[in-house]
C-alpha cells in the first residue's frame, strides 16, 4: 500500500554564471571560440508534481491508510525512501543540466528507477535495492562528468585531438577513471564539482602551452600536443610531448628545468657530465635540455627519449652495469625520485633519467641509506597495477619463450625479478658500476667536492616533495569534498593533516621553518587544495631556502654548514662498503 501522495515543490532554476572572456590561443571548435566554461544551461521544464514516495514495503500489506501513517520506518525503511527522494530530484537536475545528451543512457536509469520505485519490497530485498539505487545515482553523476569532458574534447585544436589525450582528459577531470566507461562508476556530487572546477584550468595550461610554443618555437609547425597525464601542478599545468611537422619530438615541462640540467644536463657543466669526464670507465646518462624564461615565466624542453621494450642480454648487463653508477651518483647529487617511470629503458640499453627535478636535496646527501633516491623502486618493481613502468623490458629469448603471456604485467615482474634477486643473472654487473664509481670517487674526491659545491651555487627550484603524492591527492580529495557539501569541517580538517603532515616531515627532513610563514603558507595551501593542484615546494641550494608559491618557509639545518657539509658527505659516499650499498638498494 502506497502513502498518500504529496506534490513536490517546483525548484527554482539556479542562478546564471557570468560569462567569463576566452583565454587567447586555443583554436576552439566553431560555436565554441567566444566563451570558455560556464555553468551549462539548464534545459527542461519543472517536476510534475511528483509523489515524494511511491516504493512500498511488503510488511505494511493490508494497513489500513491509518495504521500505515502511524507506523514508524525502521531505519532500512527510512534510507531507502531517503534514496528514493534524492534519486527523483537527481533524475530532474540531471535531465536539466544535459538536455538531450546522452538520452538513451539517462532513459536507460529512467527504467530502472521506474521499476524500483514501483515495487514492494521485502526486507531481504533492502540492501540490494540500496545498491541499485546507489549504482543509479553514480551513473547519473557520471554522465554529467562525461559532459564536462566531452565539453573539453569537443573543443581541442587538431594537434591535441587524439584518443591518448582523450583518455589523459579523463584521468584529469575524474579521478579514478581510465575510459569513458569507469567514469559512469566513480561519479558522485563532489566529483562533478571537482570536474567543473578544474575545467578551466586545464583549458587555461592548454592555451598557455600553444602561445609557448608559437613563441619559442617560431620557426616549427606543431603537429601534435600529446598530454601525458602527468600530476597536475600550478593552475593545472602539466607535462606534454609534442611532435612537430618535420617529425621531431620534444618534451615540454611547464616549469624550470634548472634542476635538471644540473644534474643530467650534457656537458661537463652537469653533476652526471663533469663525473664522466674524470674516468673513461663511467657512462652516466645525460640528456639536451633548454631552459626559456626566468621565474614564474620559466618553462623547459627536454629532449625526447624512446623507450626501447625489448633489449638484447648485453644491453641488459649495460642497463644494470649503469643503474650501478648511477645509484652512487644520485646519492652524491641528492636526487630522491628515481622510481619505476623516472628511470626510462632506451636505445642500447641506456637507463636515462627523465625527470631531474627533485635533486640536489640536503637530507637525500646526508642520508644513511641510498634507498633515500628512491631507486629501489625502479630496481625492484618494474609495474604499477596492470600498468608497465618506464623501467620495464624484456630479452628477444624472454619474448620466443613466453610469447604473448611475457608482456602481462605479473609476467614481467616475475621475470625480472631474477635479474638483481633471486638467480641474481646480473647482479655483476650492477656491483660493477658501484666500484667503478667509488673508485673515481676516491681518486678524484677534491675535484669532486669543488664541483659539488660550485653547483649547489648555482642550482634553484629543485622540488622538494613532503608528502606523497598519492596521500596529497587524498587530502585534494578529501578537501574538495568538504566545498562540494559545505562541510567546513572537513576542510579545515583537510587543511590541519596537511600542515601537520609538512611539519613532521620538515623536521625528519632537517629543514627549520622560519618565523611567522605558517599562516600565510596555510592560506597558500587552502588555495591549492580548492583549485585541485598538488602544491608545490621548490628548494634553492644557492641560498638554501625553501620556497612555498615564492614565499620563503624554511632552509636546511645541514646545509648551514656549507663546503664542510659537501665534504663530509662525498667521504661518507667514497667509503661506504659496495655490500652495504646494495643491500640498501636490493633489501635481503
Amino acid at each position: 500500500m502506497y502513502g498518500y501522495a504529496r506534490s513536490a515543490k517546483p525548484q527554482a532554476a539556479a542562478p546564471a554564471t557570468p560569462e567569463r572572456s576566452s583565454a587567447p590561443g586555443i583554436t576552439l571548435r566553431p560555436a565554441a571560440a567566444a566563451h570558455r566554461f560556464e555553468r551549462f544551461a539548464l534545459v527542461g521544464g519543472e517536476a510534475a508534481h511528483e509523489p515524494l514516495q511511491r516504493m512500498s514495503f511488503a510488511r505494511f500489506a493490508g494497513m489500513s491508510s491509518f495504521t500505515y501513517w502511524t507506523t514508524s520506518y525502521d531505519p532500512a525503511e527510512a534510507e531507502l525512501v531517503a534514496a528514493e527522494k534524492r534519486m527523483r530530484a537527481l533524475i530532474t537536475s540531471t535531465a536539466k543540466e544535459l538536455g538531450g545528451a546522452y538520452s538513451g543512457a539517462q532513459q536507460q536509469v529512467n527504467t530502472q528507477f521506474t521499476e524500483i520505485a514501483n515495487a514492494t519490497i521485502d526486507k531481504p530485498q533492502y540492501r540490494a535495492t540500496s545498491n541499485k539505487l546507489a549504482n543509479l545515482e553514480r551513473t547519473l553523476y557520471g554522465l554529467q562528468i562525461l559532459k564536462v569532458i566531452d565539453y573539453l574534447v569537443t573543443r581541442l585544436p587538431d594537434s591535441m585531438r587524439s584518443d591518448d589525450n582523450e583518455a589523459a582528459i579523463i584521468e584529469t577531470l575524474a579521478s579514478g577513471a581510465h575510459t569513458r566507461q569507469e567514469v559512469l562508476d566513480v561519479g558522485s556530487e563532489y566529483a562533478v564539482t571537482f570536474a567543473k572546477s578544474r575545467l578551466n584550468n586545464v583549458i587555461d595550461a592548454l592555451n598557455e602551452v600553444l602561445r609557448r610554443l608559437a613563441i619559442d618555437r617560431p620557426d616549427k609547425v606543431v603537429a601534435k600536443v600529446a598530454l601525458t597525464g602527468s600530476d597536475l601542478h600550478n593552475r593545472g599545468r602539466q607535462v606534454v610531448i609534442v611532435t612537430y611537422g618535420s617529425g621531431e619530438k620534444e618534451v615540454y615541462k611547464p616549469r624550470s628545468v634548472g634542476p635538471d640540467r644540473a644534474l643530467v644536463g650534457r656537458g661537463a657543466e652537469s653533476g652526471f657530465g663533469y663525473l664522466n669526464t674524470l674516468s673513461d670507465r663511467l657512462n652516466l646518462p645525460t640528456m639536451g635540455l633548454t631552459e626559456v624564461g626566468a621565474g614564474k615565466f620559466a618553462r623547459g624542453y627536454a629532449e625526447f627519449k624512446t623507450k626501447v621494450p625489448v633489449l638484447s642480454t648485453s644491453e641488459v648487463r649495460a642497463y644494470y652495469h649503469q643503474l650501478g653508477q648511477v645509484a652512487v651518483a644520485a646519492k652524491l647529487f641528492g636526487a630522491n625520485d628515481l622510481h619505476l617511470d623516472n628511470v626510462m629503458v632506451t636505445e642500447g640499453g641506456e637507463a636515462a633519467i627523465i625527470d631531474a627535478e627533485t635533486s640536489f636535496l640536503p637530507f637525500v646527501m646526508a642520508a644513511k641509506s641510498f634507498g633515500a633516491t628512491a631507486l629501489p623502486n625502479a630496481l625492484r618493481e618494474f609495474t604499477a597495477g596492470s600498468k608497465l613502468g618506464n623501467n620495464a623490458f624484456l630479452t628477444r629469448e624472454e619474448v620466443d619463450e613466453y610469447g604473448e603471456e611475457a608482456y602481462r604485467a605479473a609476467k614481467v615482474d616475475e621475470i625480472r625479478f631474477d635479474d638483481l634477486r633471486g638467480r641474481k643473472k646480473y647482479l655483476p654487473n650492477f656491483e660493477h658500476g658501484i666500484v667503478e664509481m667509488r673508485v673515481t670517487l676516491l681518486d678524484h674526491r677534491e675535484e669532486i667536492v669543488n664541483h659539488l659545491w660550485s653547483l649547489l651555487g648555482r642550482t634553484t627550484r629543485a622540488r622538494y616533495v613532503p608528502i606523497d603524492t598519492t596521500e596529497f591527492r587524498g587530502i585534494v580529495r578529501e578537501y574538495q569534498q568538504g566545498l562540494a557539501k559545505k562541510r567546513p569541517e572537513w576542510t579545515t580538517g583537510a587543511l590541519d593533516r596537511t600542515m601537520n603532515l609538512l611539519e613532521q616531515e620538515l623536521l625528519k627532513d632537517q629543514f627549520e621553518f622560519m618565523p611567522g610563514r605558517r599562516e600565510r603558507l596555510r592560506a597558500g595551501l587552502a588555495a591549492d587544495l580548492k583549485a585541485g593542484d598538488i602544491p608545490v615546494f621548490s628548494f634553492s641550494p644557492k641560498d638554501n631556502r625553501l620556497r612555498f608559491h615564492g614565499l620563503e618557509i624554511a632552509d636546511s639545518i645541514l646545509l648551514r654548514a656549507g663546503r664542510d657539509f659537501v665534504f663530509e658527505t662525498v667521504e661518507r659516499i667514497t667509503f661506504t662498503e659496495t655490500e652495504q650499498i646494495v643491500q640498501d638498494l636490493l633489501g635481503g
